[in-house]
């Protein structure tokens, strides 16, 4: 069985889609990478890593996706 690609997105202010007690402001480009994101993860062929703006440094899996802060 091959590798699972490796895709990472960068959305700083995303954070609070993917844990909705985060307080923030984001956009529509946030909400079309989480959506993206997420939809990759559900499938075993990709492994999805995504980057946020947060002062805690521990990598947290989501919804599939390995939010890193």
């Amino acid at each position: 069985m091959p590798n699972p690609a490796k895709i990472c997105f960068v959305g700083f202010y995303a954070l609070p889609l993917f844990k909705p007690e985060q307080t923030g402001d984001h956009g529509g480009a946030e909400v079309q990478l989480y959506t993206l994101a997420r939809e990759l993860a559900r499938d075993s062929g990709f492994h999805v890593d995504f980057i946020v703006r947060d002062e805690n440094v521990a990598p947290e899996t989501i919804d599939g996706v390995t939010v890193h802060k």
